[in-house]
C-alpha cells in the first residue's frame, strides 16, 4: 500500500473522529436543560423601591435607602457598628435553563433581622414596643452578576418571626427573600432556607404558606424545592459562614 495513502487516511480518520467527538460534546451541551428555580411568595415586606413590586403592594420601609451587597454595613455612615446576629456570605449564580450563566441579571435580597423585624411600616412585629429595628442593619441588598453569572451578598441569619405577634407558637421559618430581573427572562421571585433549621408543623404556618417550605421534624419536602436550601459553614478563607445557592430563571 502506498505510505501517502495510508497516511491521508489515517489523517481522515482522525479528523472524522475529532469532528464527531466535537459535535456530540456540542449537542450534548446545547441539549442540557436546568430546572427551573421554583417561585415563592414575595411577602408583604417589599422594599417600595424594587422595581419588581407590583403597584400598592405593601407600604414603603421606613428606614435606610442603602442597597448595596453588604448588608452589615450602612454606606451613609450613620453607624460603624455590625448589626445583631450570626454574619453569613450568600454566594451563587444565575443560570438559563440551558445551564448557562446569565450576565448581567439584578439579584435583589430582602430580609428580617436578628429579631424577626422587617424594615417595613406593614410588619405587625415592629409595632411591639419591646422590639426595635437594628440600627446597624440595612435589611435590603442589590447586586448584578459579573460575567460568570455570579453574585455574593454579605447579611446575617434572620431570626423566626411569629405570623401574629400576640401568638409565638405560630412561627415563620428562618428565610431570605430573593428576586432576580433581566430583560431577557421572566422575573424570579423566590425564598432559600437554612440547612438544619426545625420547627414544629403547624396546621395554621402550612395553609398560609402552601409554596413555602415549612421544616419540621416529620415534615415532607418535595424534592424540587430541595435547591432551595442552603448549607452555610466555615472555610479556611472566609471566617463567616457561607452558602452557596443556584438559581435557573
Amino acid at each position: 500500500m502506498n505510505t501517502n495513502n495510508k497516511s491521508k487516511r489515517s489523517f481522515l480518520k482522525t479528523s472524522v473522529l475529532a469532528i464527531a467527538t466535537a459535535t456530540g460534546a456540542a449537542l450534548t451541551a446545547k441539549s442540557q436543560v436546568c430546572s427551573i428555580t421554583p417561585r415563592q411568595t414575595s411577602g408583604p415586606f417589599i422594599p417600595d423601591d424594587f422595581p419588581f413590586r407590583a403597584a400598592n403592594e405593601g407600604a414603603p420601609y421606613f428606614k435606610t435607602s442603602d442597597s448595596d451587597a453588604d448588608l452589615t454595613r450602612l454606606s451613609d455612615g450613620s453607624s460603624s457598628n455590625l448589626p445583631k446576629g450570626q454574619i453569613i456570605i450568600l454566594q451563587g449564580v444565575i443560570k438559563n435553563l440551558q445551564c448557562q450563566p446569565v450576565p448581567s441579571a439584578n439579584v435583589y435580597l430582602w430580609q428580617a433581622d436578628n429579631e424577626g423585624h422587617y424594615n417595613h411600616t406593614e410588619d405587625p412585629n415592629v409595632t411591639n414596643p419591646n422590639l426595635q429595628l437594628d440600627p446597624n442593619f440595612q435589611y435590603r441588598g442589590h447586586v448584578v452578576t459579573d460575567a460568570d453569572g455570579k453574585f455574593s451578598f454579605k447579611t446575617i441569619k434572620p431570626k423566626y418571626y411569629p405570623l401574629d405577634p400576640s401568638d409565638t407558637s405560630q412561627l415563620r421559618t428562618a428565610h431570605l427573600h430573593l428576586a432576580v430581573t433581566h430583560p431577557k427572562y421572566r422575573t424570579l421571585i423566590t425564598q432559600s432556607y437554612f440547612e438544619g433549621d426545625v420547627l414544629e408543623d403547624i396546621e395554621i404556618i402550612r395553609r398560609l404558606n402552601k409554596k413555602d417550605i415549612i421544616l419540621s421534624p416529620n415534615g415532607v419536602i418535595r424534592p424540587e424545592l430541595k435547591s432551595l436550601i442552603v448549607n452555610f459553614k466555615r472555610t479556611a478563607e472566609i471566617k463567616d459562614p457561607v452558602g452557596y445557592l443556584e438559581l435557573t430563571i
